[in-house]
Protein backbone atom coordinates (compact mmCIF):
# COMPACT_ATOMS: atom_id res chain seq x y z
CA UNK A 1 0.00 0.00 0.00
CA UNK A 2 1.73 3.26 -0.96
CA UNK A 3 1.92 5.44 2.33
CA UNK A 4 1.53 9.27 0.91
CA UNK A 5 0.51 11.10 -2.49
CA UNK A 6 3.99 11.61 -3.22
CA UNK A 7 4.76 8.12 -3.68
CA UNK A 8 1.68 7.33 -5.17
CA UNK A 9 2.56 10.08 -8.06
CA UNK A 10 5.86 8.35 -8.60
CA UNK A 11 4.24 5.03 -8.54
CA UNK A 12 1.57 6.23 -11.43
CA UNK A 13 4.19 8.12 -13.20
CA UNK A 14 6.47 5.34 -13.56
CA UNK A 15 3.96 2.59 -14.57
CA UNK A 16 2.69 5.48 -16.96
CA UNK A 17 6.10 5.76 -18.33
CA UNK A 18 6.74 1.62 -18.90
CA UNK A 19 3.00 1.42 -20.15
CA UNK A 20 3.48 3.93 -22.48
CA UNK A 21 6.74 2.33 -24.10
CA UNK A 22 5.06 -1.25 -24.54
CA UNK A 23 2.25 0.57 -26.79
CA UNK A 24 3.00 0.31 -31.07
CA UNK A 25 1.61 3.54 -31.13
CA UNK A 26 3.27 6.84 -30.92
CA UNK A 27 2.50 9.19 -28.08
CA UNK A 28 2.83 12.59 -27.63
CA UNK A 29 1.14 14.80 -25.02
CA UNK A 30 1.48 19.11 -25.21
CA UNK A 31 1.46 21.55 -22.53
CA UNK A 32 0.99 25.21 -22.87
CA UNK A 33 1.77 24.29 -27.11
CA UNK A 34 4.99 22.60 -25.89
CA UNK A 35 5.67 18.91 -26.21
CA UNK A 36 6.10 17.61 -22.64
CA UNK A 37 6.12 13.76 -23.18
CA UNK A 38 6.96 11.74 -26.00
CA UNK A 39 7.07 7.69 -26.08
CA UNK A 40 10.08 5.71 -27.66
CA UNK A 41 7.99 5.09 -30.23
CA UNK A 42 7.46 8.39 -30.94
CA UNK A 43 11.20 9.55 -31.53
CA UNK A 44 11.62 6.37 -33.56
CA UNK A 45 9.04 6.57 -36.05
CA UNK A 46 10.07 10.14 -36.59
CA UNK A 47 13.58 10.31 -36.15
CA UNK A 48 13.53 13.53 -33.49
CA UNK A 49 15.35 13.12 -29.91
CA UNK A 50 14.23 14.19 -26.48
CA UNK A 51 16.16 17.38 -26.61
CA UNK A 52 15.01 17.88 -30.45
CA UNK A 53 11.26 17.74 -29.18
CA UNK A 54 12.41 20.28 -26.34
CA UNK A 55 13.08 23.22 -28.60
CA UNK A 56 10.34 23.00 -31.22
CA UNK A 57 7.02 24.41 -31.02
CA UNK A 58 4.21 21.74 -31.76
CA UNK A 59 2.75 23.95 -34.36
CA UNK A 60 5.86 22.90 -36.63
CA UNK A 61 5.21 19.48 -36.33
CA UNK A 62 2.08 19.60 -38.94
CA UNK A 63 1.55 20.34 -42.13
CA UNK A 64 0.27 24.05 -43.17
CA UNK A 65 -2.58 24.74 -41.15
CA UNK A 66 -3.99 21.21 -40.12
CA UNK A 67 -3.86 22.66 -36.10
CA UNK A 68 -6.68 24.63 -36.87
CA UNK A 69 -8.70 22.32 -35.88
CA UNK A 70 -7.02 22.43 -32.36
CA UNK A 71 -6.77 26.04 -31.94
CA UNK A 72 -8.58 28.37 -34.10
CA UNK A 73 -12.47 26.99 -33.78
CA UNK A 74 -14.30 25.46 -31.44
CA UNK A 75 -12.33 22.86 -30.01
CA UNK A 76 -13.92 19.42 -28.94
CA UNK A 77 -13.53 17.44 -25.46
CA UNK A 78 -12.22 14.47 -27.88
CA UNK A 79 -10.83 13.73 -31.33
CA UNK A 80 -10.07 11.44 -34.18
CA UNK A 81 -8.41 13.08 -36.82
CA UNK A 82 -6.09 11.76 -40.28
CA UNK A 83 -3.27 14.64 -40.24
CA UNK A 84 0.67 14.37 -41.76
CA UNK A 85 3.30 15.10 -39.06
CA UNK A 86 6.64 16.38 -40.29
CA UNK A 87 9.36 14.08 -39.56
CA UNK A 88 12.66 15.15 -38.55
CA UNK A 89 14.24 14.35 -42.26
CA UNK A 90 11.71 16.86 -43.67
CA UNK A 91 9.02 14.37 -45.14
CA UNK A 92 5.96 14.19 -44.06
CA UNK A 93 3.52 10.73 -42.55
CA UNK A 94 0.30 10.68 -42.69
CA UNK A 95 -1.28 10.01 -39.29
CA UNK A 96 -4.64 8.82 -37.56
CA UNK A 97 -4.59 10.42 -34.39
CA UNK A 98 -6.88 10.11 -31.46
CA UNK A 99 -6.80 12.32 -28.54
CA UNK A 100 -8.12 14.64 -26.15
CA UNK A 101 -7.76 18.28 -25.28
CA UNK A 102 -7.76 20.41 -22.05
CA UNK A 103 -9.09 23.79 -22.56
CA UNK A 104 -9.41 26.69 -20.65
CA UNK A 105 -11.45 30.02 -21.36
CA UNK A 106 -10.68 28.81 -25.40
CA UNK A 107 -7.02 28.36 -24.90
CA UNK A 108 -5.16 24.87 -24.81
CA UNK A 109 -3.86 23.45 -21.90
CA UNK A 110 -3.33 19.88 -22.02
CA UNK A 111 -3.08 18.23 -25.65
CA UNK A 112 -2.81 14.03 -25.32
CA UNK A 113 -1.95 12.54 -28.76
CA UNK A 114 -2.26 8.70 -29.79
CA UNK A 115 -0.34 8.57 -33.37
CA UNK A 116 -1.10 5.35 -35.33
CA UNK A 117 0.99 5.88 -38.83
CA UNK A 118 -0.92 4.60 -41.71
CA UNK A 119 1.37 6.10 -44.22
CA UNK A 120 2.41 2.56 -45.81
CA UNK A 121 -1.21 1.66 -45.58
CA UNK A 122 -2.52 5.02 -47.21
CA UNK A 123 0.33 4.59 -50.30
CA UNK A 124 -0.75 0.64 -50.63
CA UNK A 125 -4.55 2.16 -50.91
CA UNK A 126 -3.20 5.20 -53.20
CA UNK A 127 -1.23 2.48 -55.32
CA UNK A 128 -4.15 0.02 -55.28
CA UNK A 129 -6.72 3.05 -56.58
CA UNK A 130 -3.87 4.26 -59.32
CA UNK A 131 -3.78 0.23 -60.89
CA UNK A 132 -7.95 0.03 -60.42
CA UNK A 133 -7.83 3.33 -62.16
CA UNK A 134 -5.56 1.78 -64.94
CA UNK A 135 -6.91 -1.50 -65.20
CA UNK A 136 -10.28 0.50 -65.80
CA UNK A 137 -8.80 2.37 -68.68
CA UNK A 138 -7.21 -0.70 -69.89
CA UNK A 139 -10.56 -2.33 -69.74
CA UNK A 140 -12.12 0.71 -71.16
CA UNK A 141 -9.39 0.66 -74.28
CA UNK A 142 -10.61 -2.93 -74.77
CA UNK A 143 -13.68 -2.64 -74.82
CA UNK A 144 -13.80 0.23 -77.21
CA UNK A 145 -11.43 -1.52 -79.53
CA UNK A 146 -14.08 -4.76 -79.45
CA UNK A 147 -17.08 -2.73 -79.44
CA UNK A 148 -15.61 -0.73 -82.64
CA UNK A 149 -14.20 -4.35 -84.49
CA UNK A 150 -15.87 -4.50 -87.84
CA UNK A 151 -17.00 -8.25 -86.65
CA UNK A 152 -19.30 -9.68 -84.85
CA UNK A 153 -17.54 -10.96 -81.20
CA UNK A 154 -19.19 -13.67 -79.18
CA UNK A 155 -18.15 -15.27 -75.72
CA UNK A 156 -20.06 -17.96 -74.32
CA UNK A 157 -19.67 -20.90 -72.03
CA UNK A 158 -19.84 -25.00 -73.63
CA UNK A 159 -23.41 -25.45 -74.09
CA UNK A 160 -24.18 -22.07 -72.31
CA UNK A 161 -25.75 -18.45 -72.99
CA UNK A 162 -24.04 -15.88 -74.58
CA UNK A 163 -21.39 -13.99 -72.13
CA UNK A 164 -20.11 -11.09 -74.03
CA UNK A 165 -21.06 -9.16 -77.24
CA UNK A 166 -19.73 -6.69 -78.68
CA UNK A 167 -21.59 -3.52 -80.65
CA UNK A 168 -21.05 -4.92 -84.02
CA UNK A 169 -23.11 -7.81 -83.52
CA UNK A 170 -25.80 -5.99 -81.79
CA UNK A 171 -26.17 -3.71 -84.60
CA UNK A 172 -25.92 -7.22 -86.87
CA UNK A 173 -28.96 -8.70 -85.54
CA UNK A 174 -30.93 -5.78 -84.15
CA UNK A 175 -30.95 -6.90 -80.38
CA UNK A 176 -29.88 -4.77 -77.37
CA UNK A 177 -26.68 -6.19 -75.29
CA UNK A 178 -28.83 -7.46 -72.73
CA UNK A 179 -31.48 -9.21 -75.01
CA UNK A 180 -27.89 -11.21 -76.76
CA UNK A 181 -26.70 -12.31 -73.15
CA UNK A 182 -30.21 -14.17 -72.77
CA UNK A 183 -29.63 -15.94 -76.00
CA UNK A 184 -27.66 -18.93 -76.91
CA UNK A 185 -26.01 -19.91 -80.42
CA UNK A 186 -29.21 -21.90 -80.94
CA UNK A 187 -31.77 -19.14 -80.23
CA UNK A 188 -30.61 -17.14 -83.62
CA UNK A 189 -28.98 -20.07 -86.04
CA UNK A 190 -30.97 -22.57 -88.46
CA UNK A 191 -31.14 -26.38 -86.96
CA UNK A 192 -29.73 -27.41 -90.69
CA UNK A 193 -26.73 -24.88 -89.95
CA UNK A 194 -26.10 -26.14 -86.38
CA UNK A 195 -26.24 -30.01 -87.03
CA UNK A 196 -23.05 -29.08 -89.65
CA UNK A 197 -21.39 -26.77 -86.79
CA UNK A 198 -22.02 -28.86 -83.83
CA UNK A 199 -19.52 -31.70 -85.18
CA UNK A 200 -16.72 -29.74 -85.54
CA UNK A 201 -17.67 -27.92 -82.59
CA UNK A 202 -17.18 -31.51 -80.54
CA UNK A 203 -13.93 -32.12 -82.67
CA UNK A 204 -12.81 -29.06 -80.70
CA UNK A 205 -13.33 -29.56 -77.75
CA UNK A 206 -11.60 -33.39 -78.05
CA UNK A 207 -8.54 -31.46 -79.36
CA UNK A 208 -8.73 -32.35 -82.87
CA UNK A 209 -8.83 -29.38 -84.32
CA UNK A 210 -7.81 -25.69 -83.13
CA UNK A 211 -10.13 -23.60 -85.00
CA UNK A 212 -12.81 -23.57 -88.11
CA UNK A 213 -14.53 -21.11 -89.97
CA UNK A 214 -18.40 -21.68 -90.78
CA UNK A 215 -20.42 -19.77 -93.36
CA UNK A 216 -24.08 -20.15 -91.83
CA UNK A 217 -27.28 -18.44 -91.60
CA UNK A 218 -28.61 -15.83 -88.77
CA UNK A 219 -32.01 -15.14 -87.71
CA UNK A 220 -32.14 -10.91 -86.63
CA UNK A 221 -34.65 -9.99 -84.30
CA UNK A 222 -36.94 -8.60 -87.07
CA UNK A 223 -37.06 -12.23 -88.76
CA UNK A 224 -34.72 -11.15 -91.84
CA UNK A 225 -32.09 -13.71 -92.61
CA UNK A 226 -28.30 -12.74 -92.72
CA UNK A 227 -25.17 -14.84 -93.82
CA UNK A 228 -22.14 -14.97 -92.17
CA UNK A 229 -18.73 -16.82 -92.49
CA UNK A 230 -18.03 -17.21 -88.64
CA UNK A 231 -14.55 -18.66 -87.29
CA UNK A 232 -14.81 -20.46 -83.56
CA UNK A 233 -11.78 -21.26 -81.37
CA UNK A 234 -11.80 -22.11 -78.01
CA UNK A 235 -10.14 -20.49 -75.20
CA UNK A 236 -9.28 -21.67 -71.12
CA UNK A 237 -9.79 -18.60 -68.23
CA UNK A 238 -6.36 -19.17 -66.59
CA UNK A 239 -7.87 -18.76 -63.01
CA UNK A 240 -10.75 -20.85 -63.23
CA UNK A 241 -10.12 -23.25 -65.97
CA UNK A 242 -13.12 -23.46 -67.90
CA UNK A 243 -13.55 -23.42 -71.72
CA UNK A 244 -15.33 -20.51 -73.67
CA UNK A 245 -16.10 -20.54 -77.03
CA UNK A 246 -14.37 -17.61 -79.11
CA UNK A 247 -16.37 -16.56 -82.39
CA UNK A 248 -16.28 -14.01 -85.03
CA UNK A 249 -18.91 -13.21 -87.26
CA UNK A 250 -18.41 -11.44 -90.60
CA UNK A 251 -21.64 -10.46 -92.06
CA UNK A 252 -21.24 -11.37 -95.94
CA UNK A 253 -24.94 -10.81 -96.61
CA UNK A 254 -24.19 -7.61 -98.93
CA UNK A 255 -21.34 -9.52 -100.28
CA UNK A 256 -23.09 -12.26 -101.78
CA UNK A 257 -25.91 -10.37 -102.62
CA UNK A 258 -23.67 -8.03 -105.10
CA UNK A 259 -22.31 -11.82 -106.49
CA UNK A 260 -25.82 -13.07 -106.89
CA UNK A 261 -27.02 -9.66 -108.58
CA UNK A 262 -23.44 -9.84 -110.40
CA UNK A 263 -24.22 -13.39 -112.04
CA UNK A 264 -28.28 -12.61 -112.62
CA UNK A 265 -27.11 -10.12 -114.85
CA UNK A 266 -24.70 -11.73 -116.59
CA UNK A 267 -27.14 -14.43 -116.89
CA UNK A 268 -29.89 -12.44 -118.09
CA UNK A 269 -27.72 -10.77 -121.04
CA UNK A 270 -26.79 -14.42 -121.85
CA UNK A 271 -30.34 -15.55 -122.25
CA UNK A 272 -31.24 -11.91 -124.18
CA UNK A 273 -27.89 -12.22 -125.76
CA UNK A 274 -29.17 -16.03 -126.67
CA UNK A 275 -32.98 -15.21 -127.71
CA UNK A 276 -31.89 -12.78 -129.83
CA UNK A 277 -29.36 -14.55 -132.00
CA UNK A 278 -32.56 -17.30 -132.05
CA UNK A 279 -34.78 -14.66 -133.24
CA UNK A 280 -32.68 -13.80 -135.80
CA UNK A 281 -31.90 -17.07 -137.13
CA UNK A 282 -35.33 -18.50 -136.77
CA UNK A 283 -37.43 -14.68 -137.85
CA UNK A 284 -36.45 -14.92 -141.67
CA UNK A 285 -36.74 -18.39 -142.07
CA UNK A 286 -40.12 -18.55 -140.32
CA UNK A 287 -41.20 -16.16 -142.22
CA UNK A 288 -40.21 -18.23 -145.54
CA UNK A 289 -41.08 -21.48 -144.06
CA UNK A 290 -44.51 -19.88 -143.72
CA UNK A 291 -45.10 -18.85 -147.32
CA UNK A 292 -43.97 -22.00 -148.61
CA UNK A 293 -46.78 -23.60 -146.16
CA UNK A 294 -49.03 -21.46 -147.35
CA UNK A 295 -48.85 -22.59 -150.76
CA UNK A 296 -48.42 -26.23 -149.91
CA UNK A 297 -52.13 -25.60 -147.62
CA UNK A 298 -53.71 -23.85 -150.75
CA UNK A 299 -52.66 -26.51 -153.39
CA UNK A 300 -54.01 -29.16 -150.86
CA UNK A 301 -57.05 -27.39 -150.91
CA UNK A 302 -57.14 -27.09 -154.57
CA UNK A 303 -56.64 -30.97 -154.86
CA UNK A 304 -59.20 -31.85 -152.39
CA UNK A 305 -62.00 -29.83 -154.52
CA UNK A 306 -61.07 -31.81 -158.03
CA UNK A 307 -60.26 -35.28 -156.83
CA UNK A 308 -63.43 -35.41 -154.66
CA UNK A 309 -64.96 -38.66 -155.54
CA UNK A 310 -61.26 -41.07 -154.88
CA UNK A 311 -61.61 -42.04 -150.98
CA UNK A 312 -58.08 -43.45 -150.99
CA UNK A 313 -56.32 -39.77 -152.52
CA UNK A 314 -58.79 -38.14 -150.19
CA UNK A 315 -57.61 -39.96 -147.32
CA UNK A 316 -53.85 -38.81 -148.06
CA UNK A 317 -54.52 -35.84 -148.49
CA UNK A 318 -56.59 -35.12 -145.34
CA UNK A 319 -53.26 -36.70 -143.91
CA UNK A 320 -51.05 -34.57 -145.49
CA UNK A 321 -53.27 -31.39 -144.72
CA UNK A 322 -52.87 -32.27 -140.57
CA UNK A 323 -48.90 -32.92 -140.86
CA UNK A 324 -49.32 -29.53 -142.97
CA UNK A 325 -51.22 -28.01 -140.46
CA UNK A 326 -48.89 -29.15 -137.75
CA UNK A 327 -46.04 -27.69 -139.64
CA UNK A 328 -47.97 -24.18 -139.49
CA UNK A 329 -48.27 -24.00 -136.05
CA UNK A 330 -44.47 -24.97 -135.36
CA UNK A 331 -43.95 -21.96 -137.67
CA UNK A 332 -46.30 -20.00 -135.10
CA UNK A 333 -44.56 -20.75 -132.12
CA UNK A 334 -40.99 -20.35 -133.69
CA UNK A 335 -42.67 -16.82 -134.89
CA UNK A 336 -43.21 -16.01 -131.09
CA UNK A 337 -39.83 -16.54 -130.59
CA UNK A 338 -38.57 -14.26 -133.43
CA UNK A 339 -41.08 -11.52 -131.58
CA UNK A 340 -42.15 -11.52 -135.06
CA UNK A 341 -45.51 -12.39 -134.70
CA UNK A 342 -48.77 -9.47 -134.03
CA UNK A 343 -50.15 -9.60 -130.68
CA UNK A 344 -53.10 -8.55 -130.07
CA UNK A 345 -54.84 -7.61 -126.86
CA UNK A 346 -58.05 -7.68 -125.04
CA UNK A 347 -59.27 -7.58 -121.32
CA UNK A 348 -59.81 -10.40 -119.54
CA UNK A 349 -60.55 -11.76 -116.47
CA UNK A 350 -57.49 -14.36 -115.31
CA UNK A 351 -59.78 -16.29 -113.30
CA UNK A 352 -62.59 -16.52 -115.90
CA UNK A 353 -59.48 -17.98 -118.22
CA UNK A 354 -58.25 -19.99 -115.62
CA UNK A 355 -61.73 -21.93 -114.98
CA UNK A 356 -62.26 -22.27 -118.96
CA UNK A 357 -58.30 -23.96 -119.42
CA UNK A 358 -58.76 -26.28 -115.64
CA UNK A 359 -61.85 -27.44 -117.32
CA UNK A 360 -60.80 -28.80 -120.32
CA UNK A 361 -57.67 -30.21 -119.40
CA UNK A 362 -59.82 -32.18 -116.55
CA UNK A 363 -61.53 -34.00 -119.42
CA UNK A 364 -58.36 -35.36 -120.73
CA UNK A 365 -56.38 -35.98 -117.22
CA UNK A 366 -58.26 -38.15 -115.70
CA UNK A 367 -55.49 -39.13 -112.97
CA UNK A 368 -54.99 -35.62 -112.19
CA UNK A 369 -56.59 -33.82 -109.46
CA UNK A 370 -57.01 -30.17 -110.08
CA UNK A 371 -56.52 -27.40 -106.48
CA UNK A 372 -57.38 -24.09 -107.04
CA UNK A 373 -57.66 -20.74 -105.23
CA UNK A 374 -58.26 -17.50 -106.47
CA UNK A 375 -57.17 -14.52 -104.11
CA UNK A 376 -56.30 -12.12 -106.40
CA UNK A 377 -59.43 -9.21 -106.30
CA UNK A 378 -58.37 -7.78 -109.05
CA UNK A 379 -57.80 -10.20 -112.24
CA UNK A 380 -58.73 -8.30 -115.07
CA UNK A 381 -55.82 -7.02 -117.20
CA UNK A 382 -55.14 -6.90 -121.15
CA UNK A 383 -53.23 -9.77 -122.88
CA UNK A 384 -53.40 -11.74 -125.71
CA UNK A 385 -55.91 -14.86 -125.27
CA UNK A 386 -54.76 -17.08 -127.58
CA UNK A 387 -50.82 -16.93 -126.37
CA UNK A 388 -52.23 -17.14 -123.23
CA UNK A 389 -54.30 -20.45 -123.64
CA UNK A 390 -51.03 -21.76 -124.87
CA UNK A 391 -49.08 -20.37 -121.80
CA UNK A 392 -51.41 -22.13 -119.37
CA UNK A 393 -51.99 -25.22 -121.17
CA UNK A 394 -48.20 -26.12 -122.12
CA UNK A 395 -47.47 -25.83 -118.24
CA UNK A 396 -50.42 -27.83 -117.45
CA UNK A 397 -49.56 -30.30 -119.93
CA UNK A 398 -45.56 -30.27 -118.83
CA UNK A 399 -46.92 -30.82 -115.21
CA UNK A 400 -48.78 -33.87 -116.53
CA UNK A 401 -45.85 -35.55 -117.96
CA UNK A 402 -43.89 -35.03 -114.88
CA UNK A 403 -46.61 -37.22 -112.79
CA UNK A 404 -46.63 -40.04 -114.97
CA UNK A 405 -48.77 -42.04 -112.16
CA UNK A 406 -51.00 -39.04 -111.35
CA UNK A 407 -51.09 -36.20 -108.90
CA UNK A 408 -52.29 -32.83 -108.51
CA UNK A 409 -51.82 -29.65 -109.88
CA UNK A 410 -52.37 -26.21 -107.74
CA UNK A 411 -53.59 -23.14 -109.18
CA UNK A 412 -53.70 -19.94 -107.76
CA UNK A 413 -53.82 -16.19 -107.81
CA UNK A 414 -53.15 -13.20 -105.44
CA UNK A 415 -52.55 -9.49 -105.86
CA UNK A 416 -48.56 -8.14 -105.22
CA UNK A 417 -46.89 -5.64 -104.77
CA UNK A 418 -43.30 -5.02 -106.22
CA UNK A 419 -42.23 -4.18 -102.54
CA UNK A 420 -43.97 -7.60 -101.23
CA UNK A 421 -41.62 -9.52 -103.25
CA UNK A 422 -38.02 -11.43 -102.16
CA UNK A 423 -35.03 -9.41 -104.03
CA UNK A 424 -34.08 -12.36 -105.51
CA UNK A 425 -37.56 -13.21 -107.07
CA UNK A 426 -37.52 -9.87 -108.97
CA UNK A 427 -35.74 -8.86 -112.40
CA UNK A 428 -32.72 -7.15 -112.58
CA UNK A 429 -32.30 -3.52 -114.55
CA UNK A 430 -35.93 -3.51 -116.19
CA UNK A 431 -38.43 -0.62 -115.08
CA UNK A 432 -41.39 -2.62 -114.01
CA UNK A 433 -44.94 -1.31 -112.35
CA UNK A 434 -45.77 -1.45 -108.12
CA UNK A 435 -49.09 -3.95 -108.94
CA UNK A 436 -49.03 -7.49 -110.39
CA UNK A 437 -51.40 -10.70 -109.84
CA UNK A 438 -49.41 -13.63 -109.52
CA UNK A 439 -50.24 -16.84 -110.89
CA UNK A 440 -48.88 -19.34 -109.82
CA UNK A 441 -49.00 -23.63 -110.97
CA UNK A 442 -47.59 -26.42 -108.91
CA UNK A 443 -47.72 -29.86 -109.58
CA UNK A 444 -46.09 -33.04 -107.37
CA UNK A 445 -44.01 -34.35 -109.87
CA UNK A 446 -40.29 -35.71 -110.24
CA UNK A 447 -39.07 -32.42 -110.20
CA UNK A 448 -36.36 -30.68 -112.69
CA UNK A 449 -32.90 -30.81 -111.68
CA UNK A 450 -30.43 -27.88 -110.41
CA UNK A 451 -28.63 -28.76 -113.67
CA UNK A 452 -31.51 -28.29 -116.42
CA UNK A 453 -33.75 -25.73 -114.67
CA UNK A 454 -31.71 -22.98 -116.08
CA UNK A 455 -31.68 -24.12 -119.46
CA UNK A 456 -35.69 -24.84 -119.30
CA UNK A 457 -37.15 -21.59 -121.19
CA UNK A 458 -34.09 -21.91 -123.89
CA UNK A 459 -35.44 -22.64 -127.69
CA UNK A 460 -35.45 -25.93 -128.25
CA UNK A 461 -34.21 -27.25 -125.29
CA UNK A 462 -36.09 -30.39 -123.79
CA UNK A 463 -35.61 -33.49 -121.64
CA UNK A 464 -38.57 -35.56 -122.95
CA UNK A 465 -37.89 -38.16 -125.80
CA UNK A 466 -40.79 -36.52 -128.10
CA UNK A 467 -41.13 -32.79 -128.34
CA UNK A 468 -39.77 -29.70 -129.91
CA UNK A 469 -38.40 -27.77 -126.80
CA UNK A 470 -40.81 -24.31 -127.73
CA UNK A 471 -43.14 -25.01 -125.32
CA UNK A 472 -41.39 -23.09 -122.31
CA UNK A 473 -39.43 -20.99 -124.58
CA UNK A 474 -42.86 -19.46 -125.73
CA UNK A 475 -44.06 -19.51 -122.07
CA UNK A 476 -41.32 -17.21 -121.23
CA UNK A 477 -41.28 -14.86 -124.21
CA UNK A 478 -45.26 -14.62 -124.07
CA UNK A 479 -44.96 -13.53 -120.72
CA UNK A 480 -42.04 -11.20 -121.67
CA UNK A 481 -43.89 -9.90 -123.92
CA UNK A 482 -46.74 -8.56 -121.87
CA UNK A 483 -44.11 -6.74 -119.60
CA UNK A 484 -44.52 -9.46 -116.64
CA UNK A 485 -41.36 -12.07 -115.44
CA UNK A 486 -42.00 -15.86 -114.32
CA UNK A 487 -39.92 -17.39 -111.95
CA UNK A 488 -39.77 -21.02 -111.29
CA UNK A 489 -38.73 -22.92 -108.61
CA UNK A 490 -38.16 -27.05 -108.32
CA UNK A 491 -36.84 -30.21 -105.88
CA UNK A 492 -36.19 -33.37 -106.80
CA UNK A 493 -38.77 -35.93 -106.16
CA UNK A 494 -41.02 -32.62 -104.84
CA UNK A 495 -42.74 -31.00 -107.67
CA UNK A 496 -42.17 -27.74 -109.71
CA UNK A 497 -43.73 -24.64 -109.31
CA UNK A 498 -44.17 -21.79 -112.22
CA UNK A 499 -44.95 -18.54 -110.85
CA UNK A 500 -46.17 -16.11 -113.22
CA UNK A 501 -46.43 -12.28 -112.54
CA UNK A 502 -48.14 -9.80 -115.23
CA UNK A 503 -48.53 -6.13 -114.00
CA UNK A 504 -52.26 -4.68 -113.48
Amino acid sequence: MLKNSNEKDNFISSRSERLFSMIHDSILIVSDKKISFVNPQFTEEYGYTIDDLGNIDVVNLFSGSELDYFFNRPIPTFYNLQLKIKTKSGSFRHCRITGSVKTEQNEIVDLDMIIRDNSDKLLQETLASQKLIELQASHDVYKALVDNLPVGIILNEIEGPFNLTNNTLEKMLGYTKEELLKLSTSDISFEEDMNVQIPMLHEMIQGKRDRFVHRKRYKTKSGEVIWVDISYQIIKDPKTKKKYYFSMANDITQKLLDEEIKHRLLEQNHNLQKMDTVAKLTGGLAHDLGNLFAVINANIEYLAEIIEDNEDIQSSIESIKNFSSRGSSLISEIMNISKSAKIEKTEIDIHDLLETIISVSQTSMKNVNFEKKFSARKSRINLSLDKFQNVFLNLIVNAKDAMPDGGRITINTKNVSIFDLDKYEVPIGRELPDNFIEISLKDTGIGISKGDISKIFDPFFTTKTTGTGLGLSNVYNTVLQHHGFINVNSEINEGTEFDIYLPL
